[in-house]
């Protein structure tokens, strides 16, 4: 039984409002999730799988999902705290892949801010540019 979760274009947040950016850490504080909500309540969500590729989900919730074991060692670190209460648009979303068609990366441009994650050696890299 696969448990790997289905993999979506990010491009279909395209044009949302986002009103939460976080990254989601392990009982060690080391990241191992991207998370960005949207107005409506959804989520995107990037992660690396045990094959190193970025897997990005859209999920239907804001929660942390069951896959990350035990529950109680992972929690949601934000990385922007003054998103208006509108939320921040979405100017683009855009997954980048490897020589093999794999996703490696995504980069999300907001209106004057831009978050990136990678997968590299096996484990997520977050990057944030949020004065742009």
């Amino acid at each position: 039984m696969d448990f790997r979760p289905k993999g979506v274009d990010p491009q279909i947040i395209n044009g949302s409002r986002v009103r939460a950016i976080s990254k989601i850490v392990d009982g060690e504080g080391e990241a191992v999730a991207l998370q960005v909500v949207l107005v409506n309540g959804s989520s995107l969500f990037c992660n690396v799988w045990s094959d190193w590729s970025l897997i990005i989900e859209h999920r239907s919730d804001s929660s942390i999902p069951d896959y990350f074991w035990p529950p109680e060692e992972y929690s949601s670190k934000s990385l922007l705290s003054d998103i208006p209460a509108d939320g921040l648009e979405v100017v683009s979303a855009v997954a980048s892949t490897d020589e093999v068609d794999t996703v490696m990366r995504i980069d999300i441009n907001f209106s004057g801010h831009v978050i990136s994650a990678r997968s590299f050696g096996g484990e997520i890299v977050i990057a944030a540019n949020l004065s742009c």
